[in-house]
């Protein structure tokens, strides 16, 4: 009866990260379609099986290649629900949802303690990192990626901790991966680092090669035969901008705004004029960032005292090289880095978290307030802190800003479509904002849903 009892607590705990998440993200229900969702919609059209199966050939005029994260999904609601954004975030939500509970799973297999595991779960839910996908439709990817990312993880794990026969599942899902978003190539890496840190023996370590093996194979394809261009923001480039990307996507794991990174006079100065016209955000990202750290680092210093430190230095290796390693295939894209490729790290970090902390756990009583307290104020500056980047990203993020003056837009448009049914050629004004928000010529031909319709911007 007290275990059922217990379960029913962590339930109520695991619905209450469900409804701080919604509560977080509520705005961007409202958020319509805008810039590469529109040609997002124009890759996504299918009228038979053969046109279908055409969205899975890699295209030569963009780096990416996801159509299970990207051109199935639109096709599929278009199909469903018409062009109703609605539809769309809906389901981007349900699949956060489940990754939450997929986070919480994935902890207590590892580290067999159910209140770490909602923690880390409740951590996850409501970071900042997630915003944009709950905005911007065609970042989808980057919600659905940690899904598969998880769900293969967790078999993977399961095969060699329970011993169970899922390893081939862990296989199916790492290759289905990769069809949803091609960061899932550094998953291979992220396995061996995973059981050297769980100190897996050879045999396990040897079971990865077939990962391995589907990575090159799918790295020789897409670049041989299917070359992306490297050109504009996907130029690479190795230089100081490199470790001015790994400090960026460092202080956005902790529930930084974007704009924060281009506020950096010098590494650690920040423009004082963006401080004195944003003090509120300002100083409340700084503090919460120092009270997050200090935790941070209490709960390290404490494993130092209580573990072999080689054991702890081990894993904090370990944990930097999983996060480099993560991020590697757009970690030198010095114009092109976003808070969205962290859901993953985030992960990463999550696990070592949760593993110090199982340490701590373990102490007495009296300890154990002393612990309670310290993940008390850890959860507060972290859900005030995202609750902050929200809404500064809310008054000047260009994900907003691009998706209301997209709507704003088409209704004009339709509008005039009403007064002139055989209308083909729309003039609007000519601003860099009005081009993004309907990618130049594709958002009119989608919304009208004809090919012929012309957009000029003058």
């Amino acid at each position: 009866m007290a275990k059922r009892l217990l379960s029913y607590k962590y339930i109520i705990l695991l619905i209450i990260t469900i409804l701080a998440s919604l509560y977080l993200f509520k705005d961007s229900f409202t958020a319509y379609f805008f810039q590469d969702d529109w040609f997002t919609f124009s890759i996504s059209k299918a009228s038979n099986l053969k046109e279908f199966f055409q969205f899975f050939m890699p295209r030569t005029d963009i780096i990416y290649y996801r159509p299970l994260g990207m051109q199935v999904p639109f096709f599929l609601i278009r199909s469903f629900f018409g062009l109703n954004p609605i539809a769309f975030h809906i389901l981007a939500f349900f699949t956060h949802l489940f990754n939450i509970l997929l986070v919480y799973y994935l902890i207590k297999l590892i580290i067999k303690n159910e209140y770490i595991a909602v923690l880390s779960s409740f951590l996850y839910g409501t970071s900042a990192v997630h915003y944009i996908p709950f905005y911007w439709f065609s970042t989808f990817p980057f919600i659905l990626g940690p899904t598969i990312f998880l769900i293969s993880l967790i078999f993977y794990l399961k095969s060699i901790i329970s011993h169970q026969n899922l390893f081939g599942y862990s296989v199916i899902f790492f290759i289905l991966g990769i069809f949803v978003n091609e960061l899932m190539i550094t998953f291979p890496f992220i396995l061996l680092m995973m059981c050297l840190y769980l100190n897996q023996d050879k045999k396990n370590l040897i079971r990865i090669l077939p990962f391995f093996i589907i990575d090159i194979g799918y790295i020789f394809v897409r670049f041989i035969f299917f070359r992306p261009p490297s050109v504009g923001v996907y130029r690479m480039a190795i230089n100081k901008e490199v470790l001015l990307n790994i400090k960026g996507y460092l202080i956005w794991l902790f529930n930084w705004p974007e704009e924060m990174k281009y506020q950096f006079q010098s590494f650690f100065k920040i423009n004082p004029v963006f401080i004195k016209e944003f003090q509120f955000y300002s100083y409340t990202f700084i503090l919460a960032l120092f009270i997050i750290l200090s935790v941070f680092i209490i709960f390290i210093l404490m494993n130092f005292f209580l573990e072999n430190k080689f054991t702890v230095i081990k894993k904090l290796i370990i944990l930097f090289l999983m996060f480099i390693g993560s991020l590697a295939p757009v970690l030198f894209f010095s114009s092109h880095s976003f808070s969205y490729y962290l859901p993953i790290p985030l992960i990463l970090i999550l696990i070592v978290f949760s593993d110090l902390l199982k340490i701590i756990r373990s102490l007495g009583t009296g300890k154990s307030k002393l612990i309670s307290f310290f993940i008390t104020l850890l959860i507060l500056s972290w859900y005030c802190s995202s609750i902050a980047a929200i809404r500064f990203n809310y008054l000047i993020h260009w994900a907003p800003r691009r998706a209301l003056l997209s709507e704003k837009l088409i209704k004009g448009i339709m509008e005039e479509r009403v007064i002139e049914p055989d209308k083909m050629i729309f003039i609007i004004q000519n601003t860099s904002e009005n081009k993004l928000a309907l990618n130049n010529q594709d958002g009119l031909k989608i919304i009208l849903n004809d090919d012929r319709i012309e957009t000029h911007y003058e």
